[in-house]
């Protein structure tokens, strides 16, 4: 029953890991001159524009890691659909390989359809993941506060899915974050390819490429933006809706990683849970952290707590009195040790 599962054990389970890894790779951002910041925002906002308003299909390889070992690792191949009409953005992933899983984004909100089981399980675009970075905030000073927290090399040209693409490479200044190195598509600014990179042990945390891909492409007089109408016998399962943004619910990150800021705040209902769980996202302006804070009673049963591994992105929790504090993101485990411990509530 989910409302004896912690929410980190929550997460684990969840069939839609292709869905949230592939949010995050169209919201990484890129640059092509990076000396000057001025230069960099302007094609920062190239590349969200493009990530956003762009029409494209194509085929693409993910990977993830699964363990330290780097042999054991786990792809998928999908079909990969992105549509913009007029305020409206739809996203669309079919999985070729494993399980058959269908995602839909549409605006804030992302579906995972399971055939196998039958249901659709309904998720805030915010609980997915994806680290807004600087698509939400003011670029120019998001801009500054990665220059201080990663150098910037724009490194060969290289074709990716038959296109020119140009490389660039984020690498950290310290151990608090992973390397992150882009291809971008040097026509349209769209991202190509992206690997992310534990420096320390020079292992690929995850991977993604287009192996075929048509980019501004004609709207199909089909496309109808809405969600598709499901057979009688399937059921939904709504997780983290009815709750609040922008509010002030006491938690406080007494100690921070240098560069990471909160950048949202909300409350989250989620089924079972008899109080709102306060969600929490820190961000250098690339890497994120999203932080669940859950009352579970003092007389609930323990959980584990320390660093738990969920493949592709790590995930520390501890109790404080009735509650349990998870931290997650594909960030170093000290990352999520320091905001977890320095977390209290004021």
């Amino acid at each position: 029953m989910i409302k004896n599962i912690p929410f980190c054990e929550r997460f684990r389970r969840a069939p839609g890991w292709w869905g949230l890894a592939l949010g995050v790779v169209f919201f990484l951002f890129s640059g092509q001159a990076l000396a000057e910041t001025s230069e960099a925002a302007e094609w920062l906002n190239r590349a969200a524009t493009a990530a956003h308003r762009l029409n494209y299909k194509g085929v693409m390889l993910y990977s993830i890691s699964l363990s330290p070992d780097t042999r054991n690792e786990r792809s998928e191949f999908s079909k990969v659909e992105h549509y913009a009409q007029g305020n409206k953005e739809y996203l669309r992933t079919e999985t070729f390989n494993g399980s058959l899983r269908e995602t839909i984004r549409i605006n804030d909100v992302v579906r995972y359809y399971l055939p196998d089981l039958k249901t659709v399980r309904v998720i805030p675009h915010t609980l997915s993941h994806v680290p807004p970075g600087v698509m939400q905030h003011n670029i120019q000073s998001d801009i500054e506060t990665l220059f201080k927290n990663y150098t910037f090399t724009r490194a060969r040209e290289e074709r990716v899915a038959g296109r020119v693409a140009q490389i660039i490479v984020f690498t950290p200044r310290d151990n608090y974050r992973y390397e992150q190195r882009i291809w971008v598509d040097q026509e349209t600014g769209l991202f190509l390819a992206g690997r992310t990179v534990d420096l320390s042990t020079q292992r690929d945390i995850e991977r993604f490429v287009f192996v075929d891909v048509e980019i501004n492409i004609p709207l199909p007089e089909s496309l109808v933006i809405a969600w598709p109408e499901l057979p009688a016998d399937w059921k939904v399962e709504q997780t983290g809706f009815d709750g609040r943004k922008n509010v002030d619910s006491g938690w406080l990150a007494s100690v921070l990683p240098p560069g990471f800021s909160k950048i949202a705040e909300e409350t989250r209902r989620f089924t079972g849970r008899p109080e709102a769980t306060t969600v929490l996202v820190y961000s250098d302006g690339l890497a994120a952290v999203s932080v669940f804070v859950e009352w579970v009673g003092k007389e609930a049963i323990a959980s584990a707590t320390g660093d738990i591994s969920l493949g592709f992105l790590t995930a520390t929790t501890r109790r404080d009195g009735p509650y349990q504090i998870t931290a997650i993101g594909r960030v170093p485990n000290d990352t999520l040790r320091l905001i977890v411990q320095g977390l209290v509530y004021k």
